[in-house]
Formats: structure tokens, sequence, C-alpha cells
């Protein structure tokens, strides 16, 4: 028997409370609390840290024949927030600019609402940490109680600002790109700019390097982004720097062109190391896969969400990067966007004012119990599926 128990002002009140005490990756603790607090009393349902500070929330199945998950990511960003917000953040330089308070509150609310219904799956409901870096989701899934649950399928959405209310998109494949950062450091003699040798350029090496890569867009027939974000050089306008640093990012829909793009920058960055006499190290950080959504869940998302009113669309490759990819190297499953724009929409995710109609995340609630109750559907055709006990 299912129960609609959605409550609208609870939702709200519970996304406002998370977007006060937005927390680092890794350092979730009130955050975790919170979600500990609101849900611990629930009938029905067994709670579960993990990773530190994420939650696994198990409610058992009927029949317990398959284990259907889903996620929301509990970080926020190290921005100060600028929206002017009732409720704004609470916790000095940080602030949730990615809409992971709207994702724990749609949890959140699937879960209270669904407290007095039955569902023929198990649910797996993950809070999942460190999404913005450096990759919770790697961590949950190491985790000994996401192994001893063995999800079957799993499901995530976002909100997005770029598509409108009331609509939902998302594709089969590849639809987030796969992301490697890296850090390039040139170490040289500091001198004065009248004496010293302009060989030695640091800026000049960085320079060679960005050049090299920019030519190299046509050489590489895949779609990628090569982008250097953060430079650091320099102590004064008549000094040759002794050190610069670059930091970057890397963003494809292939690991071969990831690789080759990576040699390249490698075999550049030591050249001109050589040739001006310089140090170089190169490290390689925070790398997430590429998200590939698998067919039938991506299909099934698709009916779910014009179930819950929602319209749907198939959407190009996105450059984003989202951790929820190494869900998928693992287990058949589907990310989603969920449109929020409309005119109280402000800002870009990533930014200091960005901010939302908090009353639209309740087309997110409908589309997870949709895909919940399409998944105990799907179940009901596959005779051969056992019930297994976690």
């Amino acid at each position: 028997m299912y129960n609609n128990g959605m409550d609208q002002n609870r939702l709200i009140s519970n996304y406002r409370l998370l977007h006060r005490i937005p927390e680092p990756g890794f350092s979730e603790f009130k955050t975790q609390d919170f979600i500990i607090e609101h849900l611990s009393k629930i009938n029905g349902i067994a709670l579960h840290k993990a990773a530190g500070t994420g939650l696994l929330v198990y409610k058992p199945g009927k029949c317990g024949c398959r284990t259907i998950a889903f996620r929301a990511d509990m970080d926020g960003l190290p921005l100060t927030e600028a929206t002017g917000l009732e409720y704004a953040s609470t916790h000095p330089g940080f602030m949730h600019a990615c809409g992971h308070d709207g994702h724990m509150a749609i949890l959140m609310e699937l879960i209270l609402s669904t407290r007095d219904s039955e569902f023929d799956n198990n649910l797996l409901f993950i809070f999942q940490p460190a999404e913005e870096g450096p990759g919770g989701a790697a961590s949950i899934i190491k985790d000994d109680s996401f192994a001893r649950f063995k999800p079957d399928a799993v499901y995530g959405l976002h909100v997005f600002p770029d598509l409108p209310s009331g609509c939902a998109a998302s594709r089969k494949g590849p639809f987030f790109a796969g992301v490697r950062e890296f850090i390039l450091r040139f170490q040289g003699v500091e001198a004065h700019a009248a004496t010293g040798s302009k060989r030695n350029s640091l800026l000049a090496a960085v320079n060679t390097v960005h050049s090299s890569l920019a030519k190299v867009n046509a050489s590489i027939r895949e779609p990628f982004l090569f982008h250097f974000g953060r430079f650091s050089s320099g102590v004064r306008v008549n000094i040759i720097a002794p050190e610069a640093l670059v930091e970057g990012t890397m963003r494809v829909f292939c690991k071969k062109t990831r690789d080759r793009i990576t040699r390249i920058l490698t075999a550049e960055a030591m050249r001109e190391a050589a040739s001006r006499n310089l140090e170089m190290e190169l490290q390689f950080r925070c790398e997430y896969p590429v998200l590939r959504n698998s067919g039938p869940e991506t299909a099934l998302a698709g009916s779910a969400c014009r179930g819950a009113g929602l319209s749907f669309r198939e959407h190009d490759p996105l450059y984003l990067g989202e951790d929820f990819a190494y869900y998928l190297e693992h287990i058949p499953g589907a990310f989603l966007l969920l449109g929020v724009h409309d005119n109280d929409c402000a800002g870009k995710l990533h930014t200091r004012d960005f901010c939302f109609n908090p009353s639209l995340l309740s087309s997110g609630v409908k589309l997870l119990r949709e895909i919940a109750l399409l998944e105990d559907a799907r179940t009901g055709r596959m005779p051969d599926y056992q019930c297994k006990e976690p």
C-alpha cells in the first residue's frame, strides 16, 4: 500500500534549515546530525553512518527482491553568500551554492512522506558527503555498510537553473564529463628583470604550454575542454619570479582522449622546463569518471517524469563533473537534472547569489517517488529475482 503524505511546509522548512549550515566535504557534522535527528524516530527504517559524515537509510520492502538506491549530496562550497535571503548561511565563508541543500531536503521528504507506505523493493537512501571533492561517492562505495545492501539500481538528481521549472532532463550514455584536475609548477632562479635571462622566464614557459594545448584542439576529434583556472606567480614588477603555479582542469567524454591530453600536457611541460633550465612538477588530482546513464533506467526515469507531472527532455552532454559517476561504474542507474528556473531563480550554480524557489523541490520528491513505484512494477515483471536479506 502506498500513501502520499508529502508535506510542502516541512519540505521547505528543512531546506531552509539545511541552507543555513553549509559545511565542507567530509566535515558535514552538523548536517549529518540534522538528518539523523529528523529521521531517527521513524519506525521501519535503519540508519547507518557511512564514509565518516555520510548516512545510509534503509527501508526494507515487502518482498525484498531488489534494492533501489537514491542519492543526495551534502557538502557546501567555500563561498561567502550574497543572496540576501533571510535564511542565508550562518557559516562564514561557506554556502550551499550548488543546491545540495535542496537535494537533501528532497530525499528527507521522500523518506518522511512514505513512512507509512509499503514498497515491494527495498529502498536505500544515500546522504553522501564531499561531492565537490575529493569524491565522497567513492568513499561511500568502499564503506562496508554500502556493500552490505548491494543496490540493483541507483538514481540521483540535481537542481538546474538553466532548465525551466516543470521540466527534467537526462540522456542515455555519456551525460556528464569525466574530470581530471592538475597542478603544474615551474621553479627557476630569481633575478632582477634588467640582469636576468628572459630564457628563464616562468611566465613565458606557462604561456607556451597553454598555447601548445590550445593548438591541440584541431587534432583531437572527440569533444573536450581544457582550462587553466588559476595562476600564481611574481613578487614585484621588476623581478623575474622564482616560481609559477598553474591549476587547471580537463573535461572529456572518452578515457582515450583524457589520456592523450595528459600525455601532451606532460610532454609540453617537460620540454619547456628543459629548454629554459627550470624545475617542473606536474600533479594530477580529483579525478571523476565519465557519468554514463544506463538505457533502461534512463527510460524508466523519463516515464517517471511524466507521472510526476514534469516534461522530459533529452539533454546534450555537459562538461560538468559529478561524482555520481562512481556509482554508475558499478550499478545501473540514471542521473537527472531538475529545472528550477523561474522568476524567483537567481544566479548560476557555484555563484554567491545562487538561489531558487524552494517550493519547486516538491517536484523532485514526486519524481523520485514515481521512480520507486515504477521500479516496483518492473520487479513484478522479473520472475527470476529472488528475495535477498541485507
